[in-house]
């Protein structure tokens, strides 16, 4: 009877230092990240579907396939609105919306956007997709963007 008290002993020495630990992982250490929350207004068309881009370099930037972190979210209204946890850094942000389901950033015969889109920083391309620089911006704490859908009429 005393071996087996004794062995719960140690299960249960064991099993508050596997505790302790994990909280110390959890809870100590390295912060998991910032919370970037964007919200995507000047929602016209209420299909479809919202791909969000972030980038961490201008390499491939805006192409959305080409984006580091990537999510899409169905459209259910005149604002749509997701939230990434990342690590402090330079981002950039390259929404469309993907009126048609098809998983493509539609274009017409001379290359322009057929479908919404918008950059962070609401910045407005004239004659061609802005660069990373005009769009980045630093993540070091939480933070929001609220984006404006720029509705093609080409």
């Amino acid at each position: 009877m005393e071996a087996i008290n004794r062995n719960c002993s140690y299960y249960r020495q064991g099993l508050g230092v596997l505790i302790a630990v994990l909280t110390s992982l959890s809870f100590g250490g390295q912060p998991a990240g910032h919370r970037l929350t964007i919200r995507i207004g000047n929602i016209k068309h209420f299909q479809g579907e919202i791909h969000v881009g972030v980038f961490t370099t201008g390499h491939d930037f805006p192409k959305p396939k080409n984006a580091v972190y990537r999510l899409k979210k169905i459209i259910s209204g005149k604002l749509a609105s997701v939230t990434f946890t990342l690590p402090g850094g330079r981002y950039a942000v390259a929404v469309y919306q993907d009126i048609n389901s098809n998983a493509d950033h539609d274009k017409n015969f001379f290359g322009m956007p057929k479908e919404p889109f918008c950059f962070s920083n609401n910045v407005k391309p004239r004659f061609s997709a802005p660069g990373f620089d005009h769009c980045a911006f630093t993540l070091d704490k939480n933070r929001s963007l609220d984006l404006k859908l720029i509705n093609s009429s080409f």
